[in-house]
């Protein structure tokens, strides 16, 4: 669905999972495993849908101050695997050079990386807490089914590790 055929007024977003008689598989672990791979496939379709609704609605909120430029898309991992969210660009009303920004920028933000949803990254963190980086990264990829590398965590992890450095530093000054 694409995020500008969204009706303004919509205030239910849903999404249909399905399977028909001749997708079933006759054995139950492969049923069950059909059965994960469309609730799956229907997250991804969801998460999607609502993000660029999400994005629709806060720049309605905020008219006065940015114009919306066009769409587009960007790869993100997330707890339902890898997604292509649809991205509003936007620009600041009034001035006469730059200002584009794109709300997933905006709205994400404080994140280490745009490739992780906020949930992934925080159980990347979690796993790295843990274990090494490779380990870390070995259980994201048996949850998620998508490889993450070990330098993705480790960005997450300096990323986090220096907000609160700074925060001490910028209270000690100030």
């Amino acid at each position: 669905m694409s995020p500008s055929a969204l009706n303004q007024t919509t205030e239910v977003i849903k999404v249909v999972c399905s399977m028909s008689l001749e997708e079933m598989p006759q054995d139950v672990k492969a049923l069950e495993e059909r059965i994960i791979e469309k609730v799956q496939e229907s997250g991804r379709e969801f998460y999607a849908a609502v993000f660029g609704a999400f994005q629709q609605r806060w720049l309605q909120e905020r008219r006065g101050d940015y114009t919306a430029v066009r769409w587009r898309t960007i790869d993100q991992l997330t707890p339902f695997g890898l997604i292509r969210l649809p991205v509003r660009v936007v620009r600041e009303r009034g001035r006469p050079r730059g200002g584009y920004r794109t709300l997933s920028k905006a709205l994400l933000s404080p994140k280490a990386t745009r490739l992780l949803s906020p949930w992934v990254e925080k159980r990347a963190l979690e796993a790295a807490t843990g274990l090494n980086y490779r380990p870390a990264a070995a259980e994201l990829l048996r949850w998620l089914r998508v490889r993450v590398s070990a330098w993705l965590i480790w960005k997450c992890v300096q990323f986090h590790g220096a907000r609160p450095m700074r925060a001490t530093r910028e209270a000690v000054v100030a």
